[in-house]
């Protein structure tokens, strides 16, 4: 039997395996936002640009913004500056915007104030009666719908009628102008021939509110109307307004009940008014007979007196009769 061998145990060594060592990097938190307005309030004027504000950041980077309730119409809110902008369009009463700011770790708020108010009249704002116009009248007659004065700035968009103040001859009227007869002054109303020409009629004799500028632009172009009633209505520019007129038959009995505060009748001062009413407006002649622009025919054209609002028709030669220029915007 043949004797035993021994053999050795065989032992197997792994390559050792490097570990690179572990780096761990701490990022600080963002600040958290913090910031000021430079005006916490402002009143405006409807359609006209605000100032708004500045903002001064002194905390943590902000990443956006935002603006509760929602920007008035007409402005625009930036998210990426925070800032209000543009010009409202819209009347409100102060109305508190909060102002936001946020990044990743949290948020800050400041507050606006805006208040927006109504256009005046005489910047194009609605009006009411007794306002001061666009050409520095004051307001006598408000439509409740758009009215036609062919020939005016407004054209088929009218809405008021706004009558010249005492005064007016003095006022403003075009370089050269010839005067009437009796040509008034700052406190007296001019007294006109209504036409120079009393053999031809005008061929425009339009009653109607919207009718006096056509009727004036017809009286002057008959010849010898230089110094006559429509030429030296039509010549006032008070406001900077070339489209003054002389009223219509309608547009004076509208400017007559205005003087009396008549809200009864629909011929000024007539039945039903209980009596004669006193001229409380516009400063109007105590011996006021009015021409309007409206003709009868050939010879006679309408007039109005405004303390019994009798409507009459009287020779265009005469000059006893007083003048008073409206406009239609």
């Amino acid at each position: 039997m043949a004797p035993a061998t021994l053999v050795a145990p065989t032992t197997t060594v792994a390559p050792a395996t490097l570990v690179a060592p572990t780096t761990t990097t701490t990022v600080a938190p963002v600040a958290s936002p913090v910031f000021g307005l430079s005006s916490s309030s402002e009143s405006k004027v409807q359609n006209v640009a605000i100032v708004g504000y500045t903002i001064t950041s002194t905390g943590g980077v902000i990443a956006s913004y935002a603006i509760s309730p929602v920007a008035p119409t007409g402005t625009l809110f930036d998210t990426s500056t925070g800032l209000l902008s543009g010009s409202p369009t819209t009347v409100q009463g102060a109305t508190v915007y909060t102002i936001t700011a946020t990044n990743a770790t949290g948020t800050a708020t400041r507050t606006f104030t805006l208040t927006v108010t109504a256009l005046p009249c005489a910047d194009g704002g609605a009006c009411v009666a007794d306002n001061i116009g666009p050409g520095g009248g004051t307001v006598y007659y408000v439509a409740s719908s758009n009215f036609t004065s062919a020939g005016s700035a407004c054209g088929s968009t009218c809405r008021y009628l706004e009558t010249a103040p005492i005064g007016w001859i003095a006022a403003s009227t075009q370089a050269a102008q010839t005067n009437c007869v009796n040509a008034g002054s700052s406190s007296v109303e001019p007294k006109c021939v209504w036409s120079g020409n009393t053999s031809a009629a005008i061929g425009s004799m339009g009653t109607r509110i919207g009718t006096g500028y056509a009727n004036t632009s017809a009286m002057i172009t008959q010849s010898s109307t230089a110094g006559k009633a429509g030429t030296v209505a039509r010549a006032f520019q008070g406001g900077g307004k070339t489209d003054w007129f002389l009223p219509s038959k309608d547009e004076l009995n509208a400017l007559c009940k205005w003087a009396t505060n008549d809200t009864v009748n629909t011929i000024c001062n007539n039945s039903g008014s209980g009596g004669y009413l006193p001229i409380t407006k516009g400063e109007f002649a105590n011996t006021p007979h009015y021409w309007s622009s409206t003709e009868l025919d050939a010879g006679f054209a309408w007039y109005q007196n405004f303390n019994s609002g009798n409507q009459g028709s009287w020779m265009k030669g005469t000059s006893g009769y007083l003048v008073r220029p409206v406009r239609a915007f």
